[in-house]
């Protein structure tokens, strides 16, 4: 199966997929979907949960990319530490924080992100 960029659009095997945040981003509703098409104009489906959602350690993960690094693909996305989460987007109080999470690709072809929650602590790269 091979991947490939194609003008921002993630390519896996047969189809063109499309990484996306829902939600009010700075609530712990804030999510990852994923969105999936043969061709890069769609129509796209939707898997109808999120892959990844917030975690009793981060919240509201999102805003991110995929990223091809040697044989693997990660998501790189920004979240909240859990209850440091900015109530006013426009005068910010803490930072989101930048995670790297692998994505592995199951034998549906949709991709997934550990249990679908990012990673409670450090993980190798190999």
């Amino acid at each position: 199966m091979g991947r490939r960029r194609d003008r921002g659009r993630l390519r896996h095997g047969d189809y063109y997929y499309l990484f996306y945040s829902g939600n009010t981003f700075n609530s712990d509703r804030y999510a990852t979907g994923i969105a999936r098409s043969r061709s890069p104009l769609g129509p796209f489906e939707e898997l109808p949960d999120p892959i990844l959602r917030s975690s009793t350690r981060w919240a509201g993960p999102g805003h991110g990319s995929v990223i091809h690094v040697g044989d693997a693909d990660w998501y790189v996305y920004h979240a909240w530490e859990r209850g440091r989460i900015d109530p006013a987007w426009d005068k910010p109080m803490y930072p989101r924080m930048m995670l790297i999470d692998r994505v592995q690709w199951g034998n549906d072809g949709w991709p997934r992100i550990n249990d679908g929650r990012p990673s409670e602590s450090s993980i190798s790269a190999r």
